[in-house]
């Protein structure tokens, strides 16, 4: 995912590994592609090395020097396929939470429940950072977040909404003492 994200930016204009790891930041990433920032640099050396960019300029800042990269054709080629790579990729499930569900009735029910109750606060607060950072998109992008990102923001939130409504139920179970296989 991280070698898609640097050649997407690098196709709208060249820049900075620093320039790509802050915008990375700033459209949280890791929130919603599991990339972290910082591994942004590895990529650049992969791709670099691979051939599918390439430094387009050199400043000196100081002591430092800074390299802007742009993206090759064979670069933009690959692009396209990672996006195909990704398109195709199967559907992600929570297998640590639905084993732990699968066999919570060996614990007692009141710490089953606390758990599940931690997790649902969990949920809630990563439901409001998402619509927090929804509308901080919005507002960077004067109200013109494209349909696609809508959809994938949307997709996320109903995603943990479902994900609590499971959690709900499973402490209903629990309650009820109806939690043995």
């Amino acid at each position: 995912m991280i070698k898609l994200l640097v050649l997407e930016l690098l196709s709208r204009r060249p820049m900075s590994g620093y320039e790509m790891k802050q915008i990375l930041e700033n459209t949280d990433a890791k929130r919603w592609s599991g990339v972290l920032p910082g591994s942004i640099y590895n990529a650049i050396k992969k791709l670099d090395k691979e051939g599918y960019i390439i430094i387009s300029s050199v400043e000196m800042t100081g002591n430092r020097q800074r390299s802007e990269y742009k993206i090759t054709q064979k670069g933009q080629d690959y692009k396209l396929l990672l996006i195909k790579d990704a398109l195709s990729s199967p559907i992600q499930y929570n297998g640590d939470l639905y084993s732990g569900i699968g066999f919570a009735y060996q614990l007692d029910n009141r710490s089953a429940i606390s758990i599940l109750q931690d997790n649902m606060s969990t949920l809630n607060t990563e439901k409001k950072v998402i619509i927090a950072g929804k509308k901080q998109k919005e507002i960077a992008t004067n109200g013109e977040l494209s349909e696609l990102s809508s959809i994938v923001i949307n997709h996320m939130i109903k995603t943990i909404e479902l994900q609590s409504q499971l959690i709900e139920s499973v402490i209903g179970v629990i309650n009820k003492g109806n939690n043995s296989d």
